[in-house]
C-alpha cells in the first residue's frame, strides 16, 4: 500500500462543503465516476474556475490518499476500466 498527497481543485463553497461533508462520487467524467485528484499545478488550474464548480472563486481541497494499483494517466482515457 502506497500514500500520496494530491489535490482536488474546485470552487471555494465546495471545498467547504467537502471538508464538512466528505467527498461525493461524480457520475461521471473524462475518466469515469469517481473523486478526481491531481498534482498541486493541475489542481490549481481546474480551482482557478471557480464558476465551472458552482462558486464565485476556487478552493483546493489537500487530499491523502492510499492505493495499491495507480493508474496514472495525462489525457482522456476512456478504456481504462477494462484494465
Amino acid at each position: 500500500m502506497q500514500q500520496l498527497k494530491m489535490y482536488h481543485g474546485t470552487s471555494w463553497e465546495a471545498a467547504k462543503r467537502i471538508s464538512r461533508d466528505g467527498f461525493k462520487s461524480s457520475v461521471g467524467g473524462c475518466l469515469g465516476a469517481g473523486v478526481y485528484v491531481a498534482q498541486e499545478h493541475k489542481a490549481r488550474r481546474f480551482a482557478a474556475n471557480g464558476a465551472r464548480h458552482g462558486g464565485s472563486r476556487g478552493g483546493l481541497v489537500t487530499v491523502i490518499i492510499s492505493f495499491s494499483r495507480a493508474k496514472y494517466v495525462s489525457t482522456d482515457d476512456l478504456g481504462w476500466q477494462a484494465e
